[in-house]
């Protein structure tokens, strides 16, 4: 049996508005968050959605997806059709938010989950082998770290830098001459964000966002725009 070799496309990841969703909210509340996001890229472009929830400002939890198009060129395929859906679900556990000064505040979390990815005509030619190979799936297990600190511009205007990493591990599935192979697909994700964030009423927040991302796999960097809503209970 032949080993395929695949440079996994690593799509549609967001860490944004609802992986932080306690930063925005008085320390000890709980809250629900919901976001929409567009992404562009050098071999993609998608659009997407999600919704969260903090606990008390101690855990928070996510579900995203995203709806992407794949460049032919840029990601040396076969076909202009290729497309992929992207989703995600991921726990973030804030060890600490320190308030360091009336005008700081400083957080640190560890987050971990399971993202994924499903593909259609997402083919490419295998130079070794001269034949055409289909790009199906993969699903891996996420583990990593996330700091943010809150600049208190006013009384209801926040800045927001945030840096996330985390480290990928999962299997991939791909179709080559009729039959299925599967491999080991490992990476390093990063990114840093940028939010602005406006109190609404007690507790309740706007919060737009822009995601740099950049990774070990083969798609490079690559950046999100998101617009959410929090609402703290």
């Amino acid at each position: 049996m032949k080993k395929i070799v695949v440079v996994v496309l690593f799509i549609g990841i967001s860490l944004g508005v609802q992986s932080q969703i306690s930063n925005y909210l008085t320390q000890g509340k709980s809250g629900f968050g919901i976001q929409v996001l567009g992404e562009q890229g050098p071999k993609f472009q998608g659009f997407g959605g999600g919704i969260g929830a903090s606990l008390r400002g101690k855990f928070d939890v996510s579900l995203l997806g995203i709806s992407e198009v794949l460049g032919k060129e840029a990601n040396n395929l076969v076909t202009d059709k290729a497309t992929g859906t992207y989703y995600e679900a991921k726990v973030t556990w804030w060890l600490f938010r320190n308030e360091i000064s009336p005008m700081i505040n400083v957080s640190f979390g560890l987050l971990a989950g399971l993202d994924g990815s499903s593909y259609k005509d997402f083919r490419y030619l295998n130079q070794k082998t001269s034949s055409i190979v289909d790009y199906k799936s993969f699903i891996a297990g996420m583990a990593g770290i996330q700091a943010a600190v809150c600049l208190k511009l006013s009384e209801n205007w926040i800045l927001q830098p945030t840096f996330i990493a985390y480290y990928d591990f999962g299997k991939q599935l791909v179709t080559e001459s009729a039959t299925e192979f599967s491999s080991t697909y490992t990476g390093v994700i990063s990114n840093i964000c940028i939010s602005l964030i406006r109190r609404i009423g007690e507790g309740n927040a706007l919060v737009l966002s822009l995601n740099n991302y950049s990774q070990t796999s083969g798609s490079g960097s690559f950046c999100h725009l998101t617009a959410g809503y929090v609402f703290s209970f």
